[in-house]
Protein backbone atom coordinates (compact mmCIF):
# COMPACT_ATOMS: atom_id res chain seq x y z
CA UNK A 1 0.00 0.00 0.00
CA UNK A 2 1.92 3.02 -1.27
CA UNK A 3 1.84 6.13 0.88
CA UNK A 4 0.43 4.43 4.00
CA UNK A 5 2.19 5.13 7.28
CA UNK A 6 1.12 2.73 10.05
CA UNK A 7 2.11 5.18 12.79
CA UNK A 8 0.32 8.26 11.44
CA UNK A 9 -2.53 6.81 9.35
CA UNK A 10 -4.22 4.65 12.00
CA UNK A 11 -6.81 5.56 14.62
CA UNK A 12 -5.50 5.88 18.17
CA UNK A 13 -7.22 6.52 21.48
CA UNK A 14 -8.05 5.47 25.01
CA UNK A 15 -10.33 2.49 25.37
CA UNK A 16 -13.05 2.94 27.99
CA UNK A 17 -13.40 -0.39 29.79
CA UNK A 18 -16.88 -1.91 30.06
CA UNK A 19 -15.79 -4.62 32.54
CA UNK A 20 -12.79 -3.14 34.37
CA UNK A 21 -12.62 -6.14 36.75
CA UNK A 22 -11.54 -8.33 33.78
CA UNK A 23 -8.72 -6.00 32.73
CA UNK A 24 -5.20 -6.88 33.94
CA UNK A 25 -3.73 -3.42 34.14
CA UNK A 26 -3.61 -0.33 36.26
CA UNK A 27 -3.84 2.22 33.44
CA UNK A 28 -6.47 2.57 30.74
CA UNK A 29 -5.51 0.66 27.56
CA UNK A 30 -4.62 2.78 24.54
CA UNK A 31 -5.37 1.31 21.12
CA UNK A 32 -3.09 2.08 18.19
CA UNK A 33 -5.54 1.18 15.43
CA UNK A 34 -9.26 0.84 14.83
CA UNK A 35 -8.70 -2.89 14.62
CA UNK A 36 -7.11 -3.02 18.10
CA UNK A 37 -10.11 -1.03 19.39
CA UNK A 38 -12.47 -3.67 18.00
CA UNK A 39 -10.41 -6.48 19.57
CA UNK A 40 -10.44 -4.69 22.95
CA UNK A 41 -14.23 -4.37 22.73
CA UNK A 42 -14.63 -8.06 21.81
CA UNK A 43 -12.43 -9.17 24.73
CA UNK A 44 -14.13 -6.81 27.16
CA UNK A 45 -17.68 -7.91 26.23
CA UNK A 46 -17.12 -11.65 25.76
CA UNK A 47 -18.32 -13.60 28.85
CA UNK A 48 -15.83 -16.42 28.11
CA UNK A 49 -12.85 -14.07 28.57
CA UNK A 50 -11.86 -14.35 32.23
CA UNK A 51 -9.20 -11.65 32.13
CA UNK A 52 -7.18 -9.78 29.54
CA UNK A 53 -4.41 -7.24 29.33
CA UNK A 54 -2.79 -5.03 26.73
CA UNK A 55 1.01 -5.07 26.38
CA UNK A 56 1.31 -6.60 29.85
CA UNK A 57 3.90 -9.35 29.14
CA UNK A 58 7.60 -8.49 28.73
CA UNK A 59 9.53 -10.75 26.37
CA UNK A 60 13.18 -10.16 25.59
CA UNK A 61 14.47 -10.96 22.11
CA UNK A 62 17.69 -10.44 20.21
CA UNK A 63 17.17 -7.46 17.90
CA UNK A 64 18.69 -8.35 14.51
CA UNK A 65 19.69 -4.77 13.63
CA UNK A 66 20.85 -3.43 17.01
CA UNK A 67 22.50 -6.76 17.88
CA UNK A 68 21.37 -6.57 21.50
CA UNK A 69 18.50 -7.82 23.61
CA UNK A 70 15.40 -5.64 23.48
CA UNK A 71 12.00 -5.79 25.18
CA UNK A 72 8.96 -6.85 23.15
CA UNK A 73 5.40 -6.32 24.40
CA UNK A 74 2.91 -8.54 22.54
CA UNK A 75 -0.46 -6.86 22.12
CA UNK A 76 -2.85 -9.07 24.11
CA UNK A 77 -2.66 -11.59 26.91
CA UNK A 78 -5.96 -13.26 27.78
CA UNK A 79 -7.40 -16.20 29.67
CA UNK A 80 -10.40 -17.89 28.08
CA UNK A 81 -12.93 -20.52 29.16
CA UNK A 82 -12.94 -23.03 26.29
CA UNK A 83 -15.87 -25.16 25.06
CA UNK A 84 -14.73 -28.16 27.13
CA UNK A 85 -14.82 -25.97 30.29
CA UNK A 86 -11.04 -25.75 30.59
CA UNK A 87 -9.15 -22.49 30.83
CA UNK A 88 -6.64 -21.59 28.12
CA UNK A 89 -4.15 -18.72 28.08
CA UNK A 90 -3.40 -16.85 24.84
CA UNK A 91 -0.73 -14.39 23.80
CA UNK A 92 -1.83 -12.47 20.73
CA UNK A 93 -0.16 -10.10 18.31
CA UNK A 94 -2.39 -7.96 16.07
CA UNK A 95 -0.66 -7.16 12.81
CA UNK A 96 -1.76 -6.48 9.22
CA UNK A 97 -0.99 -9.46 7.00
CA UNK A 98 1.43 -7.42 4.90
CA UNK A 99 3.73 -7.28 7.96
CA UNK A 100 3.52 -11.06 8.39
CA UNK A 101 5.11 -12.04 5.08
CA UNK A 102 8.40 -11.23 3.43
CA UNK A 103 7.82 -8.40 0.95
CA UNK A 104 8.52 -8.87 -2.75
CA UNK A 105 11.47 -7.03 -4.19
CA UNK A 106 10.42 -4.41 -6.74
CA UNK A 107 11.33 -4.98 -10.37
CA UNK A 108 13.74 -2.64 -12.04
CA UNK A 109 12.05 -0.56 -14.75
CA UNK A 110 12.72 -1.54 -18.35
CA UNK A 111 12.66 2.04 -19.61
CA UNK A 112 15.55 4.23 -18.60
CA UNK A 113 13.67 7.50 -18.03
CA UNK A 114 14.19 9.57 -14.90
CA UNK A 115 10.63 9.23 -13.53
CA UNK A 116 10.68 5.44 -13.73
CA UNK A 117 14.05 5.43 -12.02
CA UNK A 118 12.79 7.68 -9.20
CA UNK A 119 9.71 5.51 -8.67
CA UNK A 120 11.94 2.44 -8.55
CA UNK A 121 14.24 4.06 -5.97
CA UNK A 122 11.25 4.93 -3.76
CA UNK A 123 9.78 1.44 -4.04
CA UNK A 124 13.22 -0.03 -3.28
CA UNK A 125 13.46 2.08 -0.12
CA UNK A 126 9.95 0.95 0.96
CA UNK A 127 10.93 -2.65 0.22
CA UNK A 128 14.06 -2.39 2.39
CA UNK A 129 12.06 -0.84 5.25
CA UNK A 130 9.36 -3.52 5.03
CA UNK A 131 12.02 -6.24 4.90
CA UNK A 132 13.61 -4.87 8.09
CA UNK A 133 10.20 -4.76 9.82
CA UNK A 134 9.49 -8.33 8.75
CA UNK A 135 12.87 -9.53 10.07
CA UNK A 136 12.31 -7.79 13.41
CA UNK A 137 8.79 -9.24 13.66
CA UNK A 138 10.10 -12.75 13.03
CA UNK A 139 12.68 -12.37 15.81
CA UNK A 140 10.04 -11.02 18.22
CA UNK A 141 7.61 -13.78 17.36
CA UNK A 142 10.19 -16.52 17.71
CA UNK A 143 10.96 -15.27 21.24
CA UNK A 144 7.22 -15.06 21.97
CA UNK A 145 6.67 -18.64 20.79
CA UNK A 146 9.46 -19.87 23.08
CA UNK A 147 7.99 -17.92 26.00
CA UNK A 148 4.58 -19.46 25.27
CA UNK A 149 6.01 -22.99 25.18
CA UNK A 150 7.64 -22.46 28.57
CA UNK A 151 4.48 -20.97 30.10
CA UNK A 152 1.78 -23.22 28.60
CA UNK A 153 0.29 -20.37 26.56
CA UNK A 154 -1.06 -20.46 22.99
CA UNK A 155 0.60 -18.00 20.58
CA UNK A 156 -1.54 -16.34 17.87
CA UNK A 157 -0.96 -13.65 15.28
CA UNK A 158 -4.24 -12.03 14.28
CA UNK A 159 -4.54 -10.43 10.86
CA UNK A 160 -7.37 -9.60 8.50
CA UNK A 161 -7.09 -13.04 6.86
CA UNK A 162 -7.62 -15.14 9.99
CA UNK A 163 -10.23 -13.14 11.90
CA UNK A 164 -12.90 -12.80 9.22
CA UNK A 165 -16.18 -12.21 11.04
CA UNK A 166 -14.65 -12.65 14.49
CA UNK A 167 -15.15 -9.05 15.66
CA UNK A 168 -18.34 -7.85 13.94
Amino acid sequence: MAGFNYKTDTKKGRYDLINPAKYMGTSIPVYKSKWEQRVFFALDKNPFILRWGYECIDIFYHHPLYMQYTKYLPDIYCEVVMQNNTNQKFLIEIKPSRFCTLPKEPKMPKKGNAQASQRYQKSLMRYEQNKREYLINMCKWEAAQLWCLKNNVVWKVLNENNTNGLFK
